[in-house]
């Protein structure tokens, strides 16, 4: 009975260093103005907007299942990863040029309850704005990825992605 709790204990231990290791690094928490977001963000439509996002998905080994408009300058995408143990379903939320250039926390929140009501693996937002201070806070228990402009352009020339 010991070897069966011991050998549980150090599984959980493997798993919680395997999501750690695949997770990335929480974007930086500065207040940004609108006026701050790239000028090739602000050029883009939604279209297009949806277009990089989808791209980038597949690029980065997700399988898009659906794409659903939720707003003039927004979508939300359902993707699959296929690799065993960390993968499964994802929601990725993605908001053009917000409204000030900031998501607030409320937006990140309804993203992370999305998440966890669709019993999905991970959730993605996408901006290319900048994430408001408060929403560290909310990132310790979240199942929630974040990606501002600057690290969106940094995956865009990672992939290779115009």
């Amino acid at each position: 009975m010991f070897e069966l709790i011991l050998g549980s204990l150090l599984l959980g231990l493997i798993l919680i260093i395997l999501i750690n290791l695949t997770s990335s690094p929480v974007p930086r928490m500065e207040e940004q103005r609108r006026d701050e977001i790239p000028e090739h963000f602000l050029k883009l439509d939604r279209t297009r907007f949806e277009a990089l996002c989808v791209r980038l998905l597949r690029h980065m080994g997700l399988e898009v299942k659906r794409v659903l408009p939720t707003g003039e300058n927004e979508l939300d995408i359902v993707a699959a990863n296929p690799q065993p143990i960390i993968g499964g379903d994802y929601i990725v939320h993605c908001l053009l040029n917000p409204d000030s250039g900031v998501v607030g926390a409320i937006r990140v929140q309804s993203l992370s309850d999305t998440v966890r009501g669709e019993r999905a693996s991970k959730g993605i937002f996408i901006t290319t704005g900048f994430f408001a201070k408060e929403v560290a806070s909310l990132l310790e228990l979240s199942p929630v990825e974040l990606i501002d402009g600057p690290e969106l352009t940094r995956l865009l020339d990672r992939y290779r992605i115009s």
